[in-house]
């Protein structure tokens, strides 16, 4: 998992998703997992 300020999507099957006004990003592939702070 990578903690960014800025998040981007790598490919197209990543999905941005706000959890306890955390920004995360999930994909099938775990290399593209992220957070935003």
């Amino acid at each position: 998992m990578k903690i960014r300020t800025k998040l981007k999507y790598f490919c197209s099957k990543c999905k941005c998703v706000k959890r306890n006004n955390f920004y995360r990003i999930y994909c099938s592939n775990k290399k593209h997992k992220q957070t935003q702070k």
